[in-house]
């Protein structure tokens, strides 16, 4: 099994660290690699996506990365949930090649219990003597770099990197402008407003004024994360005043979620926000236009909704609106807002036999060809160069012609575009990713928020804060999933949130955020210096 990483700059002077790779690693700085590489070996390269519904083994993109590297590549994916899959893999000691994840998200920032359970490799002495073009990137761009590397100057994955910051609002709210226009109402930028759309909403007659468009309760707070700025925080750790919070324990939170309950018990919000199956369920709420407002991905889940609606219901329209302020014309602290480069990435894990040719294999993405055919596929079949511009043929913006269900579809089949993945995603991809008027405005609207600066960098652990602030944050996910569910369905008293603020207090939230706080002073310690 074998697969693709995630890594990140060099060192000039090696650090002494071990297991950095075999003797070939140890010489001297390889010119860069001309691909295809002359090489037998294949490599087992795991997904965080679930193999429902793209099996990357039968997609074209496959033999064309082979092609196009020399490095056979087999994929493997999970059924069911990525995380919970990786832990099993992990904890069988029966290891890919190569892991792709959202290492932020698994460990919660501690990348540092794989570190010491030496499941992956230190990177340092293999982008130095193998990833040429990645070694080039960091040392354009060291506000990436700063970030990837751990306290004690390591690099441990290929990064995913988002070219323009604009790239990183794609996610957020909706709502039916047609039915607004006939109320005479206003798009909502206040709690007050939304409560007075979602009634409007439910007195038209809709089953649900609003509901988030997919489902993920293991990150609970995205219930109806629209309005959570609104209250003067964010969800989960977050920085004000260069002071590390946490949202679901700030005193702000029992309003947010008073309001929220309140809502439930009003029926403004959907009842069944819990179902495991939301995704299904929201796009039959979408396509029967019984659902007011929602919380999705411009992309993937509005790009195919809008058109269905168009060719099905042409007098339904939505239209995008600003993350919920405290007063009309202020900005959000909240949003969807994520860094360029916040912890997806690839990495080599001890058990790959041939570390040097992962590097070589993963350093492809930040060559310039690389770069085009993970963002656009192949010059000739996939794009075009227009006026210097790449830009996607019909194979792909006429989807509908391949049986594929959207332009996202489209694109997974032969590019990384739309996904993720070791390499730098180019802001000429959303241009024409996005299509509709209603996402590119949607772009816009959705950036209209102060998140940007309130989010927590990537942040480098000691072994020792990272086990710990692991487990806590482990425990305090797990222990918030089931808390808000029960606030929300059983309403909100005063021993309920008593009992709430202790719970969290007993698993060590204060200390998680002390450990946050002094992983945080370093780094802007670092990055003065970078």
């Amino acid at each position: 099994m074998k697969r693709r990483t995630v890594c990140t700059l060099l060192l000039a002077v090696s650090l002494g660290l071990t297991g950095c790779g075999s003797e070939e690693s140890q010489t001297a700085p390889a010119a860069e690699a001309a691909y295809p590489l002359n090489t037998e070996v294949e490599l087992s390269y795991y997904l965080a996506e679930s193999i429902v519904p793209y099996a990357y083994n039968d997609l074209p993109l496959k033999k064309s990365l082979e092609t196009a590297t020399g490095v056979k590549i087999n994929f493997i994916q999970p059924y069911g949930s990525p995380y919970s899959y990786l832990d099993l893999m992990i904890a069988s000691d029966e290891l890919p090649d190569l892991m792709e994840s959202d290492w932020n998200y698994y460990t919660r920032g501690a990348v540092g219990s794989l570190i010491s359970d030496q499941v992956i490799l230190p990177l340092n002495q293999l982008i130095e003597s193998d990833s040429p073009n990645l070694r080039a990137y960091l040392e354009e761009n060291p506000d990436i770099a700063v970030q990837l590397r751990t306290y004690d100057g390591s690099y441990y994955m290929y990064p995913f990197v988002r070219e323009d910051e604009k790239m990183t609002g794609y996610m957020g709210t909706m709502v039916r402008k047609d039915l607004l226009d006939e109320r005479g109402l206003p798009l909502p930028e206040t709690v007050g407003e939304w409560e007075t759309v979602l009634t409007a909403f439910s007195e038209a007659g809709l089953s649900v004024p609003m509901s988030y468009g997919f489902n993920n309760m293991e990150r609970y707070y995205r219930i109806i994360n629209p309005i959570i700025g609104a209250f003067g925080i964010m969800s989960d750790f977050y920085v004000e005043d260069g002071k590390i919070q946490y949202g679901e324990y700030r005193p702000e939170f029992a309003d947010y979620i008073r309001k929220i309950a309140d809502w439930y018990q009003r029926g403004l919000i959907d009842p069944l926000f819990y179902d495991q199956d939301l995704d299904r369920r929201i796009q039959e709420l979408v396509q029967s236009c019984q659902i007011g407002a929602v919380t999705a991905n411009a992309g993937g889940y509005f790009g195919r909704w809008i058109p269905y609606l168009a060719e099905h219901a042409p007098n339904v329209k939505f239209a995008p609106v600003k993350y919920a302020a405290p007063q009309r014309g202020q900005r959000s602290m909240g949003g969807g807002k994520e860094l360029r480069c916040y912890g997806l990435g690839t990495v080599i894990t001890t058990q790959c036999k041939n570390p040097e040719i992962a590097a070589r294999f993963l350093d492809y993405g930040y060559s310039e060809e690389g770069h085009m055919f993970y963002n656009f596929g192949n010059l000739g079949d996939t794009y075009a160069m227009i006026d210097g511009y790449p830009t996607y043929t019909e194979r792909v913006t006429d989807y509908r012609a391949s049986g594929a269900s959207s332009l996202a579809a489209a694109l997974k089949q032969y590019t990384r575009g739309s996904s993720f993945g070791p390499f730098v995603q180019d802001m000429r991809y959303l241009e024409q990713y996005y299509q509709l008027p209603e996402q590119k405005q949607a772009l816009e609207v959705w950036g209209e928020t102060d998140a940007r600066q309130h989010l927590v960098p990537l942040l480098a652990l000691t072994e020792e804060e990272g086990k710990r602030l692991n487990r806590i944050v482990q425990d305090a996910d797990a222990y918030l999933g089931e808390a808000i569910y029960d606030l929300i369905v059983s309403g909100v008293d005063a021993a309920a949130l008593d009992d709430y603020y202790s719970t969290l207090k007993a698993l060590g939230v204060e200390e998680a955020i002390s450990i946050k706080q002094a992983a945080y002073d370093r780094y802007l310690e670092r990055s003065m210096k970078k």
